[in-house]
């Protein structure tokens, strides 16, 4: 054993949740946005839509808080179902300041839309594209008519921190640069999302999904990569699909592969950001059951590998139904449950639940390989949803945006659409800006130097606590094993050894240590990630960087008198050193009767 005064030592409070099967990634509180709710609202009409598409802008007011941007695709300004985006600033309840509109008549947006465009369809924060230092948005239009009958369009509108327009850039089959072959109904800019730049050369990657591509077969989908320069034109791009940019998944007719997209970051390590893809129309399982592809990417953009999520593949267990539409929407969401990987979200906007298309959103836990850990349902039935927060026919789940840890928490938060929802007149749309729960939310680090004083946020715990605790290896005690050197578990404080893994010597790292509750006798789970704790049991977790020479690290913990009932905990720690991932093996720790 290390002595207390030259070991660095941080004092921990486990606490289980409120109710156990409120876990990570449900919901335990939100700001519905609409018509009749969430602050300074627009005056929306009958099937404007509000919450088909919502995306996250970043502060674009410079108050602090992060703003949205949301679709309305059947606004009429101008002409039936042109369409509109609503710039919602935001306070920091999640409630609107006030908003700002863009369209053929709002905003100082001069672009020319026809009726039927249906302006706003999907949109996306794309960042500072112009260098300005005002965040910019991206904005398709799947029924744009240039060159042929709903061929598609995007517009990149660069913003003034009020949210009006300052200047835009259509990108069609005739405008922007943009030299890939559409064909009509191809509707490309139904999905939109910005990669960032994948090879380095300063330019930056837009996803742009034509859902109804036929190139390869009726309806299958496909997606472009197109390269922006600053002013928002394409320099090159890249086309994925059916045997299209090195994609080799199999597609079918009417899948409508890109129905959806989002940035998944770089999931396999590999220094290139992957892409999350909605299948919505996908017939595993069921007709119209849906399905997520994972598209782990090349930096030119083309497919290096694929990992695809439904009723058959990915280890997905949920029983999706016919019509679900999994994968209407899908966004990354940020790590949830503490083991290092981002969690997803997955819209499914027919799920029935407890009515007729309500809608959904299932929270999935994922491996590094991109198949499913376990998952968490969102809907009026499950995930905290209070009672009578959905209707028939509400469509939740059209739209998903990760905000980020939004109500400071600790936790990432996301925004969810519900665009059929009726307040204020039938199918005006509405946003749940919604508050998640985590594990990193029952681990609160001591304030005291030494550990062993008072929590932030809570009281004191008893000195003299002494539960008694029998502890148990898990795993086969890989490079950089977890280790409990002494003897004494009858102690309110305990002390884990963590021997920093080899291929970090010499190197700062950051390590994670992460706790769970079990029940005695439960089987021993091996993820291909390397964790042995359940993912849906996960309490909480406590982060430290670690300079190097600190050889080896130890860590004191402090257990309250009572666990709640909690007859296991198994501890697990992640070192993290670049790109590189080393779980540790895990300790299960039983109390004694």
């Amino acid at each position: 054993m290390f002595s207390r005064s030259v070991r660095p030592l941080l004092g921990l409070l486990l606490a289980l949740p409120a109710s156990a099967q409120l876990g990570p990634g449900t919901v335990k509180g939100f700001s519905k946005v609409s018509q009749t709710q969430g602050g300074r609202m627009p005056l929306l009409d009958v099937n404007d839509q509000l919450g088909r598409s919502v995306t996250n802008l970043g502060d674009l007011d410079g108050n602090g808080v992060i703003d949205l941007a949301c679709g309305a695709l059947g606004d009429d300004d101008g002409g039936l179902d042109q369409g509109a985006a609503y710039v919602l600033f935001l306070r920091g309840d999640g409630k609107v300041l006030r908003h700002q509109k863009i369209s053929a008549l709002e905003g100082n947006f001069t672009g020319d839309l026809d009726e039927s465009d249906q302006f706003g369809r999907d949109l996306n924060g794309i960042g500072d594209l112009d260098g300005d230092g005002i965040p910019d948005l991206a904005v398709g239009a799947n029924y744009d008519d240039d060159g042929g009958i709903n061929k598609g369009a995007v517009w990149i509108l660069f913003l003034n921190r009020d949210g009006t327009v300052r200047q835009h850039q259509k990108i069609s089959t005739t405008q922007g640069g943009f030299t890939g072959v559409l064909r009509s109904n191809d509707e490309f800019g139904r999905s939109v999302v910005m990669l960032g730049d994948l090879d380095g050369d300063g330019l930056k990657e837009l996803a742009v999904g034509a859902p109804l591509d036929s190139s390869s077969g009726a309806k299958m989908g496909a997606i472009w990569i197109l390269s922006l320069r600053s002013d928002g034109t394409v320099a090159r791009h890249v086309k994925i699909g059916q045997n299209q940019g090195g994609f080799t998944g199999r597609l079918r007719a009417t899948d409508w592969f890109s129905f959806s997209l989002a940035a998944l970051g770089d999931l396999d390590l590999d220094g290139v950001d992957d892409l999350l893809v909605g299948a919505a129309l996908d017939d595993d399982g069921a007709v119209n059951a849906g399905a997520v592809w994972i598209l782990f990417l090349n930096s030119n953009g083309t497919v290096k590998g694929h990992s695809k999520i439904s009723n058959v593949y990915g280890g997905f267990t949920a029983g999706l139904l016919s019509p679900f539409q999994f994968g209407t929407s899908v966004a990354a969401l940020g790590d949830l449950n503490g083991d290092g990987i981002t969690e997803i979200a997955v819209g499914a906007v027919k799920d029935g639940d407890v009515g007729s298309q309500r809608g959904a959103v299932y929270v999935i836990f994922l491996t590094p390989q991109g198949t499913v850990g376990s998952y968490q349902k969102l809907s009026q039935l499950q995930g905290g949803l209070p009672l009578r927060t959905l209707d028939n026919w509400d469509w939740y789940g059209s739209a998903l945006a990760p905000l980020g840890d939004f109500d400071k928490d600790g936790v990432p938060d996301v925004a969810i659409g519900a665009r059929n929802d009726d307040d204020g007149g039938a199918n005006k749309g509405a946003v749940y800006v919604s508050f998640l729960r985590g594990g990193s939310t029952a681990l609160t680090a001591a304030a005291s130097a030494t550990g062993l004083g008072t929590p932030a946020g809570g009281a004191e715990l008893e000195r003299d606590a002494r539960v008694a605790w029998t502890a148990h290896g898990i795993g086969a005690e890989p490079d950089g094993s977890l280790q409990l050197p002494g003897e004494d578990l009858s102690s309110s404080e305990l002390v884990f050894r963590l021997p920093r893994p080899a291929a970090l010597a010499g190197r700062s790292a950051v390590v994670r240590l992460v706790v769970a509750a079990s029940s005695p006798g439960a089987e021993t789970l091996a993820t291909p990630g390397g964790l042995l704790l359940d993912p849906q049991a996960i309490l909480g977790r406590l982060e430290r960087t670690v300079a190097p020479g600190t050889e080896p690290l130890e860590l004191a913990v402090r257990l309250p008198r009572r666990t709640e009932g909690t007859a296991t905990l198994r501890f697990q720690a992640l070192w993290l050193g670049g790109e590189a991932r080393f779980p540790t093996d895990a300790i299960e720790l039983r109390r004694e009767p």
